[in-house]
């Protein structure tokens, strides 16, 4: 039951590298980025714990969005990005391909030590959440941010303004995700869940086709 929350980050890195024939980046956008994202995971497990402390549990439909919307989703999202502000300065430089390379093996590293994490955190008790909802988030990431990060940043007038708009509604999505599952919507949210990860594959494809002519 375990098995999809351990290699869902790492096939889904696959996907991305090969969609756009990236596999021969070289090393210090690819293996050296992962290696680098997997030692932030270590100070974002503590961060987030704190922040899992600091967030009011309760029943509400607020106090749910807090627990799992923001210090599930929300949370690891942001301290990411403060990763990828702090180790990954270099990837704002490159080109486009090498770019999205850097910062698709970082989130791989980051996501899949977080992603072996919930191993120990759940170990007493696994949900359908923890098995399928949260990686199947983390996979909706990891395939559609970096490139619309990207994009919103480099890109100029309809693609940069697509990139945001899309962004920030899969993000909304995204946290309300675990919010239902946990009010007892767990059939939605799952299903939710499974159109976001194939959105997001649509995203890839579409915009960085697009963005990426001669990666085909």
């Amino acid at each position: 039951m375990m098995l999809f929350l351990l290699v869902s980050i790492p096939l889904s890195y696959f996907f991305v590298l090969g969609i756009f024939g990236q596999s021969d980046q070289p090393r210090q956008f690819t293996l050296l980025a992962m290696i680098r994202g997997a030692l932030w995971a270590f100070p974002a497990i503590g961060v987030l714990a704190i922040v899992r402390v600091l967030i009011d549990a309760g029943y509400s439909v607020g106090s749910l969005y807090l627990v799992y919307g923001v210090g599930e989703v929300l949370a690891p999202l942001l301290v990411a990005a403060l990763g990828i502000v702090l180790l990954e300065r270099q990837a704002f430089e490159i080109d486009l391909a090498a770019s999205l390379s850097t910062l698709t093996s970082f989130l791989t590293g980051y996501l899949s030590l977080l992603n072996l994490f919930e191993v120990v955190r759940y170990l007493q008790h696994f949900d359908s959440a923890v098995l399928f909802v949260f990686p199947l988030i983390r996979i909706t990431l990891l395939v559609s941010f970096p490139l619309l990060f990207l994009l919103a940043l480099r890109e100029q007038y309809s693609i940069r303004y697509i990139a945001i708009v899309v962004g920030f509604g899969l993000l909304a999505l995204l946290s309300w995700i675990p919010t239902l599952y946990y009010l007892s919507f767990q059939i939605p949210a799952v299903l939710l869940a499974c159109a976001a990860t194939v959105g997001a594959g649509l995203i890839l494809v579409y915009l960085g086709k697009q963005s990426l002519p001669t990666r085909r």
